[in-house]
């Protein structure tokens, strides 16, 4: 018996946890796969941009939004049903935000 999944030999002579385990990552995969694809990526990066852009002062969270935002908006890239002008709005209000909240942490920890 073999420990991991070899499509060359028949299920059988398979261990079943290889079996399992290669059943396990091709869901994932899948599972990834179908959010990389999702139209609505390039609305969350705008909403997660806004989103960085208000909350920029609140120490580090509009910098943990606007990189979120950014990660969204560079998988919608990958997408071909998104709506581009979404995608580009959404990659520069997570930039903004991130800035943002950079130099406001900059600013404000040297008074904690």
């Amino acid at each position: 018996m073999t420990d991991i999944a070899d499509s060359s030999l028949p299920r059988e002579t398979q261990s079943p946890a290889a079996i399992y385990t290669a059943a396990k990552m091709s869901s994932a995969r899948a599972a990834l796969s179908s959010v990389a694809r999702d139209p609505r990526l390039a609305d969350a990066s705008v909403l997660l941009g806004a989103l960085s852009v208000v909350a920029f002062w609140s120490f580090g969270f509009g910098v943990l939004l606007g990189i979120a935002a950014l990660v969204a908006g560079v998988l919608a890239t990958r997408v071909p049903d998104a709506d581009r002008a979404d995608t580009v709005i959404g990659l520069l209000t997570g930039a903004v935000g991130v800035i943002a909240g950079g130099v406001f942490l900059a600013a404000a920890v040297p008074w904690l």
